[in-house]
């Protein structure tokens, strides 16, 4: 069985919660002198970041990987509630000379979201740029970060040959058309949700078919929230549909977690809708609490939930 090896930001995340709707408080006739406040009800920190999420949801999932990535000079907490799970921390680069990274998300009654991102300790490069140890053929997920650390560990799984999932999130504006084009050419897959894609298009002026057959990627996969997702590949179009949770409570981590399913599905050889219908299984256990790091689950309640999604 491949290894995983994950890749993204460790963060601390700060989630507030907006009781109005945001569209019923900004004016859209008025942007250019935008000034807004909204009063949060309810502040909790949480542990957090795109590849710690993915990390902490492949745990659960009985995969051990290697996490990338940067904490600062508050990693102590991090670093031990980690290692308590079991997850292997040897790989995380310490940077003592400024916090970690920490993200502010406001969210609102509709699951809208304003997010603010302190990049802290993320924004040094003197370490976490290479990938190390790696074996043709394991998997890697390149998931949001400093773009250049990005661009870098890209660079370093498709030099290794390793079967590369690329999920650039919102950092897509932030790399050149160059570095995309570089990163996808080697890519075995592309995970994104809607918005996310809206800004690759704009950037390369490409539709999914074209992306597909110019690069050779195998497949894009279009995450569509509460509507499941979106399946591309040279052969056909899937839509695979979301497993309704009888609470909803919090978005935020559901599509890190959708990544560790489709993860999780991709080492055990399944077909790709298998493996969106794992990723949206997964996914849906996080909805039903708040924060990104606070569901649990057992694989019966996975398979159980996977089996239910068409």
């Amino acid at each position: 069985m491949p290894k995983i090896i994950v890749t993204g930001s460790i963060a601390y995340d700060n989630l507030f919660k907006y009781a109005g709707r945001f569209r019923d408080d900004i004016n859209p006739e008025n942007l250019t002198s935008l000034s807004v406040s909204f009063l949060a009800g309810e502040h909790k920190i949480f542990y957090g970041g795109c590849g710690a999420n993915i990390a902490y949801t492949l745990n659960l999932l009985g995969f051990e990987c290697d996490l990338y990535g940067v904490l600062g000079n508050d990693s102590d907490k991090y670093l031990n509630y980690f290692k308590n799970l079991g997850i292997n921390t040897s790989l995380i680069h310490i940077e003592n000379s400024k916090p970690s990274s920490a993200a502010f998300i406001l969210s609102d009654s509709e699951q809208n979201q304003i997010s603010f991102f302190s990049i802290g300790a993320m924004s040094e490069t003197q370490g976490c740029m290479e990938i190390q140890n790696a074996k043709i053929d394991d998997l890697a997920i390149v998931s949001p970060d400093l773009p250049a650390r990005m661009l870098s560990l890209s660079r370093s799984a498709i030099n290794q040959n390793l079967k590369l999932i690329f999920d650039p999130g919102q950092q897509v504006n932030q790399f050149e058309v160059g570095e995309l084009k570089e990163i996808l050419s080697g890519a075995l897959g592309l995970v994104l949700n809607e918005y996310e894609y809206s800004l690759l298009f704009k950037k390369l002026n490409v539709q999914i078919p074209d992306l597909i057959s110019k690069f050779d990627i195998q497949f894009v996969i279009i995450t569509l929230g509460s509507k499941g997702c979106e399946l591309f590949t040279p052969e056909e179009n899937k839509r695979i549909g979301a497993y309704n949770v009888d609470e909803f409570v919090d978005g935020t981590g559901a599509g890190d977690a959708f990544r560790s399913g489709l993860l999780y599905g991709l080492a055990n050889s399944k077909s790709l809708s298998e493996c969106c219908q794992y990723a949206c299984a997964v996914a849906s256990f996080v909805v039903e609490k708040n924060g990104t790091q606070n569901h649990s689950f057992t694989m019966e309640d996975v398979i159980k939930r996977a089996g239910s999604i068409s």
